[in-house]
């Protein structure tokens, strides 16, 4: 039975066959009639206000040194800059005009 089955395997087997159903949605159409209230809207905050607090703060990255085409005595010296630049921005000191006096 088994080798009968083996060699008429393509007469048993059954087409995939799938549902689909689905809903055609217009935003437009449901930003007109969603109205949120001030209220709503701050108690969703204050009930979601730990994981809106718990994100990490913006940083920016700033490309201030080049070591392009520099020796390794001209990137240490660089190097050296750098630092002393991101202890004074850290320390408080104007990011801008530390920026512009390194440049």
């Amino acid at each position: 039975m088994a080798s009968y089955f083996e060699k008429n395997k393509a007469r048993y087997t059954v087409p995939e066959r799938r549902s689909v159903r689905y809903a055609l949605l217009d935003g437009t159409l449901l930003r007109l009639r969603a109205t949120i209230s001030d209220a709503e809207i701050q108690a969703y905050y204050n009930q979601n206000l730990a994981r809106l607090q718990n994100r990490r703060p913006r940083t920016r990255r700033a490309d201030l040194f080049k070591t392009v085409g520099m020796n390794d005595s001209q990137v240490q010296e660089l190097q050296k800059k750098a630092a002393d630049v991101a202890t004074k921005a850290k320390a408080g000191s104007d990011f801008a005009a530390l920026a512009k006096t390194k440049l």
